[in-house]
């Protein structure tokens, strides 16, 4: 039989309060961060652009979902966000 082991550990409330604190901080500067930044739409062929890559690749990574498809029927529209994400995840390599 496989028992799943758990780690408990003790804090005092002090302890609690500030681990609590820290991680509230933590999630309101990164909503900041993000409401401060301009998020931009960019086409298929501007992603690809911006990417140094071809217009199918930019299709393929949304297929694979490292991109998400921000528009509606036939209209391929991709977040800078998402751009940004999948450069820093480096799930997706720029050519220069």
């Amino acid at each position: 039989m496989i028992y799943n082991e758990r780690i408990l550990i003790a804090v005092d409330s002090r302890e609690l309060i500030e681990s609590m604190e820290a991680m509230f901080n933590k999630k309101v500067d990164e909503m900041m961060e993000k409401m401060e930044s301009k998020e931009l739409i960019y086409t298929r062929d501007e992603a690809a652009k911006l990417l140094h890559s071809s217009p199918n690749t930019i299709s393929s990574l949304v297929r694979q979902g490292i991109l998400k498809n921000r528009g509606l029927g036939r209209k391929m529209l991709i977040s800078s966000r998402d751009l940004e994400r999948a450069v820093k995840n480096k799930a997706v390599k720029i050519k220069i």
